[in-house]
């Protein structure tokens, strides 16, 4: 892809999501690949109803989150085809994309998209079974440990955002944990899982285990990302604008490193 590209796909703004078509804008459609998910209680049944008359084939669904995925194919009488969007953001620097299969999904389809995508330089990962999702899991799970420590005391949320950006994110951004745990250890991921033993229990056993968002975390949150964003050095910035473009440079150069770019 073009720097070029690349640089106008950054400073655009995202454009509106596009309106929902029923059967008569869309009668020779084999598998729909979008859906308007920010208007899906409106509309849901009467789009699933128009899908079941014009889909031919249970086809498979990019998922951006796996309540809007379930809850379609909950209501869908044939379970046909559904598309979320890539999970992370910014798009179209961000090769993961998650592919989710239908509970009726015939093998075929999935071959193929997942081969497009691919072929087009991308990551695709297949979600076989509910929960239909991984890297927001992965996501909330980490930030939630982040959460609690910081409303803990334990630390503050600059001090949190450095230990990930500068620790374990910056092996993440080269490989996933389980490799990271095969290149731990000469006896690779089985040893290095013994060598670790049961020691790490009492960290698990002291993790946050709340299934709410604590309602005052943007009050205790937000002044400390001010404050962080204030002390950047000057390359970085010291706006919301300026770090999305710091953001966006070093994106560039890790996807040239992985050779996605």
């Amino acid at each position: 892809m073009p720097e070029r590209s690349l640089s106008g796909a950054l400073s655009d703004p995202e454009p509106e999501p596009p309106a929902i078509a029923y059967p008569s804008a869309m009668p020779d459609w084999e598998a729909l690949y979008d859906i308007d998910d920010q208007r899906l209680e409106a509309s849901r049944a009467q789009l699933l109803r128009s899908l079941d008359a014009v889909v031919t084939y249970d086809a498979v669904s990019p998922a951006r989150r796996e309540e809007i995925v379930s809850r379609l194919r909950a209501t869908a009488s044939m379970e046909k085809a559904v598309r979320g969007r890539p999970p992370l953001r910014p798009p179209p620097l961000i090769p993961l994309v998650e592919i989710t299969a239908g509970d009726r999904t015939a093998p075929e389809p999935l071959t193929t998209v997942y081969a497009f995508y691919q072929s087009i330089g991308k990551e695709a990962v297949l979600l076989r079974r509910e929960p239909r999702l991984i890297a927001n899991r992965l996501q909330l799970a980490l930030y939630r440990e982040v959460q609690d420590l910081v409303m803990r005391g334990a630390c503050t949320v600059e001090d949190a955002d450095k230990a990930l950006a500068y620790g374990p994110g910056l092996r993440w951004s080269i490989f996933g944990h389980n490799m990271i745990m095969q290149l731990g250890n000469p006896g690779g991921l089985t040893g290095m899982v013994q060598m670790l033993g049961d020691s790490g229990d009492a960290w698990l056993a002291d993790m946050a285990s709340r299934t709410h968002q604590p309602k005052d975390w943007s009050q205790v949150a937000q002044p400390g990302v001010d404050e962080e964003m204030r002390r950047f050095p000057d390359y970085i910035g010291h706006t919301n604008a300026e770090c999305a473009a710091h953001r966006d440079k070093m994106l560039i150069e890790l996807l040239r490193l992985h050779r996605k770019l």
